[in-house]
């Protein structure tokens, strides 16, 4: 029996913006929860899915990724916001 991946991504949207040179990629995770079994059970969840926004602009040498949860919603809403630049030096 094959065991599913412990990572599982997959690309919903991906566009590309050839004059401003912009890369926009939308992704949904599943990632197998390996918390102890006594939580996975109360909140009933074998499984944690976000999905993440990612934007690679080429001519500002800049990457922004949001990320948001889809499971534990009724729980607890979790986002994250990076920027990422290349360093001057």
């Amino acid at each position: 029996m094959e065991q599913e991946p412990r990572v599982n991504v997959i690309i919903l949207k991906q566009d590309y913006d050839e004059e401003n040179e912009i890369l926009m990629t939308t992704r949904k995770f599943r990632i197998k929860n390996e918390s102890p079994f006594f939580v996975r059970k109360i909140f009933g969840l074998d499984y944690v899915e976000f999905i993440e926004t990612s934007e690679i602009d080429l001519k500002k040498k800049t990457v922004k990724i949001h990320g948001e949860n889809i499971s534990y919603r009724k729980l607890a809403a979790t986002t994250e916001d990076s920027v990422y630049r290349v360093d001057p030096e």
